[in-house]
């Protein structure tokens, strides 16, 4: 916008210089009047520049608030949803405890919630799938739940909403 404005405004500078040079030397009233109308253009360029920059300018800071101000709500929304999946996670831990599960099956069910198979735990747990497989399945018997669905869906069913 600046090199605009500063073409308008050089235009503007050299047909001012070249009017007031041709009015001394006496040039035809036509001449003079075409490059008036020249510098008038020059000049509503010029002018149209300094708007369209301040309307630019205007709107920068519109949208620099309206980032801040998402940028926050985000913020807030983090925290909050920190907060649920801290509640979700102690309410988990807490019903495997009703439960009575072992450290091991709580990590092993934690993981079955979370969808990982059980070449995947083992690899985690560094322990072998068979190991897995027998700790899902003490989670499913102590729970009285038929299998990893049922597991998970005992925790999301109170979450989501009904029909």
């Amino acid at each position: 916008m600046t090199l605009m404005f500063g073409l308008f405004f050089l235009i503007g500078g050299v047909m001012l210089f070249d009017v007031v040079t041709d009015y001394r030397e006496g040039v035809s009233v036509a001449h003079l009047l075409v490059e008036s109308v020249v510098l008038l253009l020059a000049g509503i360029g010029c002018g149209v520049v300094v708007i369209r920059t301040y309307q630019a300018r205007r709107s920068l800071a519109t949208l620099r608030n309206d980032l801040q101000h998402a940028q926050r709500r985000a913020v807030h929304w983090q925290r909050e949803n920190e907060k649920q999946v801290q509640g979700i996670a102690q309410s988990i831990k807490a019903q495997f405890a009703v439960w009575g599960y072992t450290e091991a099956e709580s990590d092993v069910a934690l993981l079955l919630i979370k969808g990982l198979s059980h070449r995947e735990i083992a690899s985690l747990r560094d322990t072998s799938e068979r190991t897995v497989s027998h700790q899902a399945q003490a989670a499913y018997r102590k729970a009285s739940l038929p299998g990893r669905t049922a597991l998970s869906a005992f925790f999301l069913e109170d979450m989501l909403p009904g029909r």
